[in-house]
């Protein structure tokens, strides 16, 4: 999406590399909010992919303790996922076929846990069984997944 900012364009530096063009007076900028949606992706994944693996690989290992959960505890574990999840969406929410939209699938996962929890804490918690683990897996490559993009140099 362009938008144009209406100054007289002769009092303004503005470079072809950087996606700032002359148009009729005025300046218009564009390329730009890609950029900053990239970064926005990749911001918030430097965050919540190493989040991701390090939540899943301590539940592997601490699986028992959800054995004996307390539901106070999963009424604040609710509160936290809801609201780290209406932070992800209220900044994140791009709808696109490529990898920033596991950011925006989180922060929806965040939202939907979190309401679970809290109107539900005294619910069954997941058992100590195969299917549990493929999904902490899945959880866990989710993670990893999002902390390389995060991290590499590459926009795509």
């Amino acid at each position: 999406m362009d938008f144009k900012i209406n100054l007289p364009a002769d009092h303004i530096n503005f470079h072809e590399q950087n996606h700032i063009f002359r148009s009729a007076g005025n300046l218009t900028f564009q390329g730009i909010k890609k950029e900053v949606n990239m970064m926005n992706s990749k911001e918030i994944a430097k965050l919540i992919g190493p989040t991701i693996s390090v939540m899943t690989l301590s539940e592997v290992i601490n699986f028992h303790i959800w054995a004996t959960n307390i539901p106070p505890v999963t009424y604040l574990n609710g509160i936290l996922l809801f609201v780290a999840g209406i932070s992800i969406l209220r900044i994140h929410n791009r709808w696109v076929f490529s990898w920033p939209l596991l950011v925006t699938l989180v922060g929806w996962f965040g939202i939907l846990g979190g309401l679970f929890r809290i109107f539900f804490p005294e619910a069954k918690q997941a058992e100590d069984n195969t299917v549990s683990y493929v999904v902490i897996f899945f959880l866990f490559a989710v993670g990893i997944f999002l902390t390389i993009k995060a991290y590499s140099r590459d926009n795509k």
